[in-house]
């Protein structure tokens, strides 16, 4: 009686950057067994389980992945994930407000939640040892125009304040996101945290504003724009989820962080 073979890579070989990654890896895995593969750092080890997972830029040149029987060239991570092959990162991905229990739960079917809106504009004067915290996160979708306008004014000493702004927007949606923090008293200390997703054709901009009238004040902000962190994107579509359902479960992880 043969043994089923539940992984099957047959001279697998890989380059990247000019170099010789993997050259022929051969490897048969049988139903329970445990592998361990060894080797000095930079000899191929997580290169290997990023080719077998199909991650971007380790498409192998040469050789074949089966499993359970079924040939894996040209599948995407998801597709892989649900016939019950993942990925397990030496450093994973840590995703905002997304807890280990959601993780674990990812690629179950998802119910989609209804999408909203919003627009706000407000500000807030922090007194002699207060502190003020303004969070908003907003979801923007098709061609939804928002804007988001929060100011802090930092007008006793030793006041504290934070403005935290989460937007996602995709379609042809537009937002901006306007933080003005004052720091008019010593010893005050602000801070403004931007970020924003931006998905398809939808436009993001982020304006952080800083006045200092107190040299003993401190005020620091910092904002960050773009698309998905591709290895948050590859985590959850190694769970079995597809690049659209991943990117939900990011931007409502962010929302909800």
């Amino acid at each position: 009686m043969i043994e089923k073979v539940l992984l099957n890579v047959e001279d697998l070989r890989l380059r990247r950057g000019g170099q010789d990654v993997l050259r022929g890896v051969t490897l048969r895995v049988r139903p329970g067994e445990i592998h361990g593969l060894l080797g000095l750092n930079g000899s191929g080890k997580s290169s290997l389980a990023y080719a077998l997972m199909g991650c971007a830029g380790y498409a192998p040149e040469a050789g074949a992945i089966q499993f359970d029987g079924r040939d894996l060239n040209g599948l995407t991570i998801t597709e892989r994930a649900r016939l019950g092959l993942t990925l397990a990162w030496q450093e994973p991905a840590r995703i905002e407000g997304l807890t280990v229990e959601q993780y674990l739960a990812a690629g179950m079917r998802e119910r989609r939640e209804d999408r909203m809106q919003a627009a706000l504009d407000y500000a807030v004067d922090v007194a002699e040892g207060g502190v003020a915290e303004l969070t908003s996160r907003i979801l923007g979708s098709g061609r939804d125009r928002i804007k988001v306008a929060e100011t802090i004014r930092l007008n006793g000493a030793a006041a504290r304040g934070l403005a935290k702004a989460r937007l996602a927007l995709s379609g042809d949606a537009q937002g901006e996101v306007v933080g003005t923090t004052e720091g008019n008293a010593p010893e005050a200390r602000g801070h403004i945290d931007c970020v924003e997703i931006v998905r398809d054709r939808a436009v993001a901009n982020a304006i952080p504003i800083v006045r200092v009238s107190d040299p003993r004040a401190q005020v620091t902000h910092e904002a960050a724009i773009g698309t998905v962190n591709r290895k948050e994107l590859e985590t959850l579509m190694a769970r079995g989820l597809d690049e659209e359902a991943a990117v939900d479960t990011i931007v409502r992880g962010m929302l909800a962080g």
